[in-house]
């Protein structure tokens, strides 16, 4: 090989190494800039996340929406000075990963605090029923009994109650209405004897079924 060749074919291989080390530089600093901002998101997210979770103001049936929005916020404010669109892309896949167990779980927690706000309301409206039942008698009765029906079967329908557990509370509500009625006419009628009559009727548990 002629000198000249051999010193063309160093300078290419020399530009060559220097082009892949510029390269590899580039790619360094991207890397380097991705991690930089999924890091800043990762820890800016779980911030925001505790803080929505744990506001009392956030009411039950915003809190995913909440935290979705405020995510979307977060994203946009940390992804706005990157230029580099390789780096912009890599961002925008590592936050919706790292934020997506965060949507998820704000889901069901939303799911779970709406339904012991709405099993709470079921209690103090039955407990409230049942008490009224103890007092009533006849077509008064039956209203109160249909309601104390209809709020359980709701329930059941709503999700907030399996079929089975429909029937065990009407039932357990029921058998705590007959027992306070009983022990009310004991207060009232102390010396009637215990083999008469009892003038309040019997409450037949529940047979059925829910839908």
């Amino acid at each position: 090989m002629a000198p000249g060749e051999a010193a063309a074919r160093v300078g290419e291989e020399a530009t060559n190494i220097g082009l892949e080390l510029a390269h590899r530089q580039v790619q360094l600093q991207r890397s380097q800039r991705v991690m930089e901002k999924t890091a800043q998101g990762a820890e800016a997210a779980s911030k925001l996340y505790d803080q929505i979770l744990n506001d009392p103001t956030v009411p039950d049936n915003e809190l995913a929406q909440r935290v979705q929005d405020g995510f979307k916020i977060l994203h946009d404010n940390i992804g706005k000075d990157i230029k580099d669109s390789q780096v912009r892309q890599q961002y925008d896949e590592n936050f919706q990963a790292l934020t997506t167990q965060h949507i998820v779980h704000a889901i069901g927690v939303q799911r779970d605090r709406i339904n012991s706000s709405a099993k709470a309301t079921l209690d103090s409206s039955n407990d409230t029923l049942s008490n009224l039942a103890v007092d009533q008698t006849g077509p008064q009765l039956d209203a109160v009994i249909g309601q104390l029906h209809g709020n359980i079967a709701g329930a059941v329908a709503n999700k907030l109650f399996t079929p089975e557990q429909g029937k065990k509370e009407l039932d357990a509500r029921l058998a705590e209405i007959q027992d306070a009625k009983g022990l009310k006419l004991i207060r009232t009628t102390p010396n009637q004897p215990s083999t008469s009559t009892n003038p309040t009727r019997t409450l037949i548990p529940y047979t059925g079924k829910f839908a």
